[in-house]
């Protein structure tokens, strides 16, 4: 939510000064819903690696590569 900090940043900041760190949190929790599985780092990378392939199979290396 680009405008977030707009809505509650005040609200944050008078969180932090309080130390109250239960209603400080981060962007990150905007993408946890979209967390399926806990995955091994190598899984996740070796799953964009093959996928990286199979896109430049099908259309080509990128411009410049």
């Amino acid at each position: 939510m680009p405008l977030q900090g707009l809505l509650v940043g005040e609200a944050l900041r008078g969180a932090r000064e309080a130390h109250i760190e239960e209603l400080v949190g981060g962007p990150a929790g905007n993408g946890a819903g979209l967390i399926k599985a806990i995955r091994p780092a190598t899984e996740v990378v070796e799953t964009m690696v093959s996928q990286a392939e199979a896109l430049i199979e099908r259309f080509g290396a990128p411009v410049g590569a």
